[in-house]
């Protein structure tokens, strides 16, 4: 029975062998406050029982639906999922992680109470498996507010969400189609990234809650920002000519964001290839990404960042391998001596 006055919302979640953290992730939804819901599964071609614990799911509850696809990526299999929905609202969780149980709840509230298409929880929780004590170091006071498409791409090209993929936001589903949103399908690292930038692009206003509500696994060895492999890297550089193709909405402001948005991909790469065994064999993509390193000072100039991120660019500016290994040593990264 639908519940009264309570929008439909589909929570699309691809799956790709993640038979060990699926449950939990669908569980999280399922059992949430918010009740008029559906769940698309869309299975992307797992080598492990992904399959299976999907279709064991759906038999379990009628909200949840499942389709079966043949490693198509993830770009398409969210877009499938958007396709396949039926819901008033939109939200987007990844298959290894899980929410709060009033994730839904507090999406809907936001984006119905300040009458926007996209709202937006920017901070989220991090922790390596479940029953870990998670980071609960957040304890500010919950603060909402509404911005214009241009204060949403300087937040997040200025990285002042603490996430810039696709979860942890809800989106109006006839705003995505009406202005033809979609994921990039040649992409599968940055795509979510892109995504936003393509639909704040199209917003005129989205409202922002600071509470967290989304918790995010870093320790998923088969995550794509776990693993340390080349075409990634290259995948995510190819999304970075995207971003700049995508972005809709153009002023200085912006752009100097989004050279920022642009340094701090190439360090963040940089970084990876110094956690890894690939430089000897890509040292032209590694030297391109030290040079493209050396002008964070230079970019950073006279953005409103915090001092954590000033610094950050300050010393790549001056030494990118020396900054990037000593980052890579506070983040417990194994790095290549």
């Amino acid at each position: 029975m639908k519940p009264i006055n309570q929008p439909l919302v589909s929570i699309i979640i691809p799956a790709h062998n993640v038979s060990r953290y699926l449950k939990t992730c669908v569980e999280s939804v399922s059992s949430g406050y918010y009740k008029n819901i559906e769940i698309i599964l869309v299975e992307n071609g797992s080598e492990d029982t992904t399959g299976i614990v999907c279709d064991q799911l759906a038999t379990a509850d009628e909200r949840i639906c499942v389709f079966h696809m043949k490693g198509v990526g993830v770009s398409r299999a969210r877009n499938y999922g958007i396709d396949k929905s039926h819901g008033d609202y939109i939200c987007f969780i990844d298959a290894d992680d899980f929410v709060s149980i009033d994730y839904i709840q507090c999406l809907v509230s936001l984006i119905l109470r300040k009458n926007v298409n996209i709202a937006v929880a920017t901070n989220i929780l991090t922790f390596y498996k479940f029953g870990d004590s998670l980071d609960k170091s957040y304890n500010s006071k919950i603060v909402e507010t509404v911005g214009t498409s241009e204060d949403a791409l300087e937040k997040i090209l200025l990285y002042k969400m603490t996430v810039v993929s696709c979860f942890s936001k809800i989106f109006k589903k006839s705003f995505l189609e009406q202005n033809r949103i979609y994921f990039n399908d040649s992409l599968f690292i940055g795509e979510g990234f892109n995504f936003n930038v393509l639909a704040f692009s199209n917003a005129e206003k989205i409202a922002f809650s600071n509470k967290p509500i989304y918790f995010y696994r870093v320790s998923n060895p088969n995550s794509a920002m776990t693993k340390v492999e080349m075409d990634k890297i290259r995948n995510g550089l190819l999304a970075l000519k995207y971003l700049d193709k995508t972005l809709i909405v153009r002023s200085d402001r912006i752009d100097k964001a989004l050279k920022y948005a642009e340094w701090h991909t190439n360090f963040d790469f940089l970084m990876q290839m110094l956690s890894s065994n690939e430089i000897r064999n890509n040292m032209n993509l590694f030297n391109d990404l030290v040079r493209k390193t050396k002008n964070g000072r230079q970019v950073s100039k006279s953005l409103e960042i915090g001092l954590k991120e000033r610094m950050k660019a300050y010393c790549a500016s001056i030494n990118p391998i020396l900054a990037g290994n000593l980052i890579n040593h506070l983040r417990k990264r194994k790095t290549v001596e």
